[in-house]
């Protein structure tokens, strides 16, 4: 009779450990729905407001005389809105002010610019969370119109598309989840033409 009764408690302690994690598990993954929800959020804005910057104001190209100086400035001017997706990581920061100079250059030489560039999130993969982080793969697609590449790959045609696969990692921050790091492909290379 003993016996029954210390393997009922052990019976009974296993299975309320057994539920404890479970419970925990679907309270986790329903938490993790969220913050993938807002992960794609966060990256279908920032690739719209990146859209936007990527390509050099027709009143700039008429310029002369630009120097590296006037397109430091200029990233620096676009990267007012794009720090708002940005955690608090100054070295993010600056490497994509850093490669919007650069490309603002390029497109400036050659004096050929993307009339239009559109970047949109095909798909998000291989999710990773841990504490306050989350690493992630995002696949974007982009398209440009105009007779340069939006890179300074500077060609003749009118229009192109390619996707290309960016490393991101994020961060939970007060106000919700932001791009602690991005690896910057759509800048330099490492693209699929799709069309």
């Amino acid at each position: 009779m003993r016996l029954l009764k210390k393997l009922n408690r052990g019976f009974v302690l296993t299975l309320a450990v057994i539920i404890a994690v479970s419970a925990y598990l679907v309270y986790l993954n329903a938490a993790r729905k969220s913050d993938r929800s807002e992960i794609e959020k966060l990256n279908s804005d920032f690739f719209a407001a990146y859209s936007r910057v990527m390509t050099l104001p027709d009143a700039v190209m008429a310029k002369e005389g630009l120097k590296e100086k006037d397109f430091d400035a200029l990233a620096a001017e676009n990267m007012k809105e794009l720090k708002t997706y940005f955690a608090d990581n100054e070295l993010c920061g600056k490497y994509t002010q850093n490669a919007l100079s650069d490309i603002y250059e390029k497109q400036y030489t050659a004096k050929k610019a993307a009339a239009e560039c559109t970047v949109t999130v095909a798909r998000i993969n291989n999710y990773n969370f841990n504490a306050d982080f989350a690493s992630a793969d995002v696949s974007v697609n982009v398209i440009y119109s105009g007779p340069a590449s939006i890179r300074g790959n500077i060609g003749e045609t009118s229009s192109d598309r390619f996707s290309s696969s960016e490393s991101m990692t994020f961060q939970k921050t007060d106000s919700g989840w932001k791009i602690f790091y991005f690896t910057g492909q759509i800048m330099y290379g490492n693209d699929k033409f799709i069309g």
